[in-house]
């Protein structure tokens, strides 16, 4: 911003960023889709668009113009609950004003319209001429184009064929079954431990807190790894799901007890262990044990016996790798222990986009496609398309009416990542519990106090919060804290650190993604607010949960002796 740049900022609240933007829209969560192509549509029918680079690079521009004709910023407003005029706005200034990047995080992931979101801005981005540009979106890849992240393992040697037909929603979703992902389906996983259809008799953790922080309906998480045999955990400390779930837990080794590679997007950076505590291993060693074991012919044939093997092993199967891992480990990367690989612009000018090495992008028709040949060839709309979330005013009309507030959950603060650190002192001294953000007007309708505890309840079950009431978030929406537990506090069981009591997962749903499988509405689900009191306070969640079976093991959601906790009030 200081060297020149502006920021458009589309989101339900008003944040550090929105604050200086020279666009903010706040829209109801889970509505982004909408607004998107409504912003296509302005660019598209002023004609703000690239004409060369649309004619030379993207694909299906008609297509998407018809179906982008129909989300006037009129319709858009009216769905997602702000103003024509600032979409109209937003979708100018990204037109006329230069180059233009799209950030983006979780946000969309967490929404069940979340790939249409995605592809509606990225359509955008396209029209405009806004990628691979000189401060536009470039395509990531990782540095060297190693293959570690976010694809759970290697491509060589790890999984048989035999073994990936095994693999969990590869025949439910067809986007897994053409390897668009390397994970098992978390949904189909899911009703395979509870019905034990196919066995499910191990489960192996490294660092997460699944009941805790990813698992949606927090709840039926903790009742489905229950089910498992055998669980191990990997991790620094005690957390929820070890003390309520875990068999045998492996002490981890901390940043500096630990040989390692950082390629996450980049530089490519070697991290040199420079101490061991007792017993702790690193991820790399405890992969390397079991590899060996499970394994072994694999790993002896590429000669991994050790941590260090296994690293380098890593960066020489990276077709353009600079060093050696032991290069970067000694720091002769020109003195350093990272490098910082050399990243063009226009590469779909060149062929450094595609496999082949011929220009375009690595795509069936070589062109940004606006209209996606893979999605309509696996028989998956191929166009962005509109969808309401599973619950909402729109959708869902007679539940809004008992659950009159849309809820984005995920909250984000700079005290925790997640559901750590709320150990650390010095954190929970600026952030000692979880809140919940109600605008004023709402607070007051609903009798809520500032920094008062109040329960956040939905048709699954319900978690309390303090109250943050703040101007911030736009009337009818509510945003709340997640991955909340109280190391404090007592870790037997029902107690479990406090893991549901403050569990915002509580209210959130499993099972139920689109159709491509990615994107669920954790960001966008109703609920209802109502003060905490002695008497609909009398059995906490932990208990609802652990020792009655969960909220759904009852007609309305919960114990007979808690039903209808907001009339309670």
């Amino acid at each position: 911003m200081k060297r020149g740049s502006q920021l458009v900022v589309i989101d339900p609240m008003i944040n550090w960023m929105s604050a200086k933007a020279a666009v903010q829209i706040q829209i109801r969560p889970g509505t982004d889709a909408a607004v998107a192509m409504a912003m296509n549509h302005v660019i598209m029918e002023e004609d703000l668009y690239d004409h060369d680079f649309v004619e030379k690079w993207c694909y299906g521009f008609d297509e998407w113009r018809e179906r982008c004709s129909e989300w006037t910023p009129e319709k858009a407003a009216e769905v997602a609950w702000c103003d024509a005029d600032d979409i109209r706005k937003a979708a100018r200034f990204i037109a006329t004003n230069g180059a233009c990047a799209a950030p983006f995080g979780v946000s969309n992931d967490q929404k069940r319209n979340g790939v249409a979101a995605y592809q509606s801005i990225f359509n955008m981005l396209a029209i405009t001429g806004n990628y691979e540009n000189p401060g536009g979106n470039t395509i990531a890849y990782d540095p060297w184009g190693t293959v570690m992240s976010y694809v759970a393992g290697w491509d060589e040697g790890v999984l048989t064929p035999e073994m990936k037909a095994k693999r969990l929603g590869d025949k439910e979703f067809p986007l897994h079954s053409v390897g668009f992902s390397a994970l098992g389906q978390p949904d189909i996983l899911l009703k395979a431990l509870e019905t034990n259809n196919p066995p499910m008799r191990m489960s192996f953790c490294m660092g997460t807190n699944p009941f805790v922080n990813m698992a949606p309906d927090a709840s039926r998480a903790y009742h489905a790894l229950m089910n498992v045999d055998f669980a191990i955990a990997c991790d620094y400390r005690m957390t929820p799901y070890i003390a309520g779930c875990v068999d045998l837990v492996l002490p981890i080794a901390m940043n500096w007890e630990r040989n390692t590679l950082r390629c996450w997007f980049t530089p490519m950076r070697a991290n040199r262990k420079i101490s061991t505590y007792y017993e702790a291993k690193s991820d790399e060693e405890i992969v390397v044990l079991l590899g060996n074991k499970m394994n072994p012919e694999f790993f002896q044939s590429k000669g991994i016996s050790t941590d260090m093997d296994m690293l380098e092993y890593i960066v020489q199967q990276a077709p353009n790798h600079t060093w050696s891992f032991q290069d970067l480990y000694d720091g002769k990367a020109d003195g350093k222990n990272y490098d910082w690989p050399d990243r063009p612009y226009y590469q779909y000018k060149t062929g450094g986009l595609r496999p082949d090495g011929q220009p375009g992008f690595a795509t069936a028709t070589g062109r940004i496609e606006l209209w996606c040949t893979m999605f309509s060839n696996l028989g998956l709309e191929p166009m962005p398309k509109y969808e309401e979330p599973a619950e909402s005013p729109v959708s869902t009309p007679e539940l809004f009416e008992k659950f009159p507030l849309v809820l984005t959950t995920g909250a984000r603060n700079f005290e925790f990542f997640h559901s750590e650190q709320r150990e650390q002192a010095h954190m929970r001294a600026t952030y000692p519990d979880p809140r919940v953000r109600i605008n004023p007007e709402d607070a007051k309708e609903l009798g809520v106090s500032d920094n008062a505890w109040v329960w956040i309840e939905g048709k699954r079950g319900r978690c309390r919060q303090r109250a943050l009431i703040t101007e911030g978030i736009m009337k009818g929406v509510v945003e709340a804290d997640h991955g909340w537990w109280f190391p404090e506090q007592d870790g037997n069981a029902p107690h479990l650190f406090g893991a549901f009591d403050s569990n915002i997962n509580n209210l959130t749903e499993n099972c139920n993604p689109g159709p491509y499988s990615f994107g669920a509405d954790f960001r966008s689900t109703l609920c209802k607010i109502y003060p905490c009191t002695p008497e609909n306070s009398a059995v906490m969640p932990g208990t609802e949960v652990v020792v009655n079976g969960g909220f759904t093991k009852n007609p309305e959601y919960g114990n007979p002796a808690v039903a209808a906790y907001g009339e309670q009030q």
